[in-house]
């Protein structure tokens, strides 16, 4: 995992070529609240780059369209997914 300051100044770098305008403050934050989970954080930017150019740090901190609210979602799916999947053997 990236310590420090290297997760969200690499993620920025992923975000610049992939054409999402971000600030260093939102990786932060997004990192942050993905307890430094780098597939989980890239995971969501992928996903928001699908519908949007730009991701605000607001998006990430405040309910409703919350980045992280759906990565949780999705991750409960996944989980899911993987029990019935173990079941079928």
């Amino acid at each position: 995992m990236p310590l420090g300051s290297h997760m969200p100044r690499r993620c920025f770098g992923i975000c610049a070529a992939e054409g999402l305008s971000v600030n260093e403050a939102t990786l932060r934050e997004l990192c942050r609240t993905s307890n430094g989970d780098v597939r989980l954080v890239l995971g969501q930017l992928q996903m928001l780059r699908l519908r949007a150019r730009s991701l605000t740090y607001d998006q990430v901190k405040v309910g409703g369209k919350n980045v992280v609210g759906h990565a949780a979602r999705a991750r409960a799916v996944a989980v899911a997914g993987m029990v019935v999947f173990s079941w079928l053997g």
